[in-house]
């Protein structure tokens, strides 16, 4: 099923979304920011088991960095005061799909779930994402 791109007019956010599905940021069930390998549609769908709707976002006071991890190296999102992070937004997870989100993440284990705000076109959104864990 291909993605449909839908310009939500009055906040001026670009949604990329299952034919026929589009969805409004700002009325989204859950949010989930994501700034890596998952702001690609086909690996999202691959991780949380379907397509779902997902629109450019910005972080503020976030930004990516790296660790290793049992001798792997990850990129990891981190508190940075006057950064700005672009990532993606997930919009309308269920349940289901936050749990899978979660065992990507590898939360709780080397990330932790941390609720922010997110600017999709001119709208502020309420979501969550994972950040690195203190070790």
């Amino acid at each position: 099923m291909p993605y449909q791109v839908t310009l939500i007019r009055d906040i001026f956010a670009v949604v990329l979304h299952p034919e026929g599905a589009p969805v409004d940021p700002r009325r989204a069930d859950a949010v989930a920011f994501v700034c890596g390998s998952l702001m690609d549609p086909d690996i999202a769908a691959h991780v949380l088991g379907r397509r779902v709707a997902m629109a450019p976002a910005l972080a503020a006071g976030f930004s990516r960095g790296y660790a290793e991890i049992d001798g792997k190296q990850m990129h990891f999102m981190r508190r940075e005061s006057g950064a700005v992070l672009s990532g993606m937004a997930l919009l309308g997870l269920g349940e289901h799909e936050i749990a899978r989100l979660e065992k990507f993440e590898q939360c709780p284990e080397i990330r932790q779930q941390v609720d922010l705000d997110l600017r999709i076109g001119d709208a502020t959104v309420r979501a969550r994402t994972y950040l690195q864990k203190d070790f």
